[in-house]
């Protein structure tokens, strides 16, 4: 009998991650307290999101907030005008690719050890925003688009941002013939994988490139590349030895250019 319920169980958790998809439209701000830590957060539509947990998206109910002085950041989910508990590292809302339009998202953050909180964004062409406090909207007014960075001196007193997102016709529209002029990260291979899977990026010049795989707590798993590359298309193959059936996400940086996408491992 043990043996009959341990066979189901490994058949439903298998059938729930079949389940799980990527969503249509999705980016991502990472947000650090400056003494290594630090949280990818992830946002976006899709028409299967809801205002709720979408685990078919990735997204997990998230347990309380650390004691004070452990770093921690995550978005609060829009049920009862944000005003509920339910958090998690990403958050999708409804919508269909191309979609263009606002979308209001929340992050909460906690500082470390370190003394300020740092806030990366690296959005593509259709997609900007704006940070705001949710006190009076004008303690922090920071219009985000492209690349850049934003510095919470007081963490402490503004212990939470409004994000409000602009999507201007955006599409997750990924390079289909790389050629050494682009700049591209394409889809991981076979998706979902088990037990290796192959990663495809292409640089236009000659840079520094970093590949790297994180875990859904933004844990770097594995560094895969880090060297100087001349322009060029590349293959990186990526065992998964050791590594628990989920969402991954892989993350190339090279020069100004950096680009996520996230990853099912199915065993």
């Amino acid at each position: 009998m043990k043996n009959i319920l341990s066979q189901l169980f490994v058949v439903f958790i298998s059938i729930t991650l079949y389940a799980q998809s990527q969503p249509q439209i999705s980016s991502f701000i990472t947000v650090t307290d400056g003494r290594d830590e630090s949280r990818i957060l992830s946002f976006g539509v899709d028409p299967q999101a809801t205002d709720g947990i979408d685990a078919i998206l990735g997204e997990a109910l998230l347990p309380p907030f650390p004691p004070l002085g452990v770093f921690e950041a995550q978005m609060f989910l829009p049920a009862n005008n944000f005003n509920g508990t339910e958090a998690s590292y990403s958050d999708y809302r409804n919508g269909s690719s191309p979609f263009s339009g606002d979308k209001e998202y929340r992050l909460r953050y906690q500082r470390g050890e370190g003394d300020s909180i740092l806030i990366y964004w690296e959005l593509p062409q259709q997609i900007t925003g704006r940070l705001q406090d949710i006190i009076t909207g004008t303690l922090v007014d920071v219009s985000i688009s492209g690349t850049g960075s934003y510095q919470v001196l007081n963490p402490d007193a503004i212990q939470s941002l409004k994000l409000t997102i602009t999507y201007n016709n955006a599409t997750d529209v990924e390079s289909k013939n790389l050629s050494p002029e682009d700049f591209a990260l394409l889809q991981n291979y076979p998706n979902p994988f088990n037990p290796s899977t192959k990663i495809q990026y292409s640089i236009g010049s000659n840079q520094v490139v970093q590949l790297k795989i994180y875990d859904v707590l933004g844990k770097e798993i594995i560094t895969l590349v880090n060297s100087e590359q001349p322009a060029g298309t590349y293959e990186v193959n990526f065992e998964s030895k050791g590594l628990t059936s989920g969402i991954y996400f892989y993350t190339i940086k090279a020069g100004i250019y950096s680009e996520t996408k996230s990853m099912i491992l199915m065993k």
